[in-house]
């Protein structure tokens, strides 16, 4: 199935996380997608190095995507599948990253359950929607 679901203990730990950013404004670098997803591989115990590829992943990305969206975009999902596994669609759960497209917009999540996905976006700060609604890209789990 499709998006299967967490263990109770697991839902648990989204709900605390999915606190932490659901309802925050968007900021590009401070609180955009690349963000909360970096943040929330953090909070999982992932060891992220301050600079990537040349770039310092708390504080240059902003401007990267101002500059080069396409490069910037490019980036972060190698940054991710570097620090992350990428697992078959079929086999996502809660707290899985996700890579989703809608028309040309790219962009990266946490699957919060239940067909649903945590993500940000300008318009509508961090908030959570339905998966169903986008193309799946990738689907990556934290190795911590």
């Amino acid at each position: 199935m499709v998006g299967a679901e967490a263990s109770d203990g697991l839902i648990m730990k989204l709900s605390t996380i999915s606190r932490q950013f659901i309802g925050k404004k968007y900021d590009l670098g401070k609180c955009d997608c690349f963000s909360i997803v970096r943040d929330y591989l953090q909070m999982k115990g992932t060891e992220l190095p301050d600079k990537y590829e040349g770039y310092d992943i708390f504080n240059d990305y902003a401007d990267l995507w101002e500059k080069n969206p396409n490069k910037a975009k490019d980036l972060m999902m190698q940054f991710f599948a570097e620090y992350t596994d990428q697992i078959p669609a079929f086999k996502m759960k809660a707290g899985d990253i996700l890579h989703l497209k809608l028309g040309d917009g790219h962009f990266c999540g946490i699957h919060g359950g239940h067909g649903h996905v945590i993500g940000a976006s300008p318009d509508r700060g961090v908030t959570m929607f339905k998966i169903v609604d986008y193309e799946i890209l990738g689907v990556y789990r934290c190795r911590s």
